[in-house]
């Protein structure tokens, strides 16, 4: 099946599903399986087909697909939240309290799996932990959704797709904080290092107590070996949070880079 015949199979599925289709998605996708090839696309079709055996009352089927997703896909966190979705609609809320728990591991933009946590925590008596849940839950409500997708993407490594998404917000919100900060974290990760620390370094002009994206300015410098700079970024991190490791960490880094040895040491031992 080549790129274009599957990817009209797949949009024809999610359309169907859209439409509350599920049987007749089910059908397709299964049907559209065997000739699945791209990784991606097969990604893709498994976690269809496990959300409409779902919607169809087909648990077991679902999880048998859910094992196959997972065993080609490991670090995909939407099957691990469809798992959660089907060990909930099946009552098991201990298996689906570790789904979730999986799928926000990996990637912690999932919305659905924040609030069903909300609540199994609860039911569980784990107060602290579904008031934390909750919150996550309520930041990302509250964050712009192409923000919420493109740091699902950056999880998911489709870096050029959220890119451009990330770009597109931009010109539309030419000095949010925290999508300059995300299009730096895509900028290092593409190693395109000048044009994310200029970036970084725009955040924190703009929003001098934004410590996470001091600490991602931090790091850029110590991989450009900017370490004077560096130790001027650490430094003022640990002063506003001297109980911070990762912190201390920093500045550790960027004092080992200027050679001040037993001052590096000292961090270290701070952190170990």
């Amino acid at each position: 099946m080549n790129a274009t015949a599957t990817g009209s199979v797949l949009d024809q599925v999610k359309s169907m599903m859209q439409q509350g289709k599920f049987l007749d998605a089910e059908q397709v996708a299964s049907d559209a399986l065997p000739g699945l090839s791209g990784k991606k696309e097969r990604r893709d079709g498994l976690y269809m087909l496990a959300v409409c055996q779902r919607y169809n009352k087909r648990l077991d089927a679902a999880l048998h697909t859910l094992t196959d997703l997972q065993t080609q896909s490991p670090s995909y966190a939407r099957g691990f939240q469809e798992q959660g979705h089907v060990y909930l609609t099946n009552n098991d809320l201990q298996l689906a309290t570790k789904a979730y728990e999986h799928a926000v591991g990996l990637n912690p933009t999932l919305i659905a799996s924040w609030k069903a946590l909300v609540n199994l925590y609860d039911v569980a008596g784990q107060k602290e932990r579904a008031k934390e849940a909750y919150r996550e839950a309520e930041r990302l409500a509250k964050m712009p959704q192409e923000l919420v997708a493109v740091t699902s993407m950056l999880h998911e490594e489709e870096l050029y797709k959220a890119e451009k998404v990330c770009r597109d917000f931009l010109q539309r919100n030419k000095h949010h904080i925290e999508g300059m900060r995300l299009l730096a974290e895509i900028g290092v990760r593409l190693e395109v290092l000048d044009d994310a620390e200029f970036l970084l370094e725009s955040c924190v002009e703009f929003a001098p107590e934004f410590d996470l994206a001091r600490a991602d300015f931090t790091n850029v410098l110590l991989r450009r070996q900017k370490f004077e700079k560096a130790e001027e970024q650490a430094s003022i991190l640990v002063k506003r949070d001297p109980s911070n490791l990762a912190h201390r960490s920093l500045l550790a880094s960027a004092l080992a880079g200027l050679g001040r040895t037993d001052d590096a040491i000292r961090e270290y031992d701070a952190v170990l």
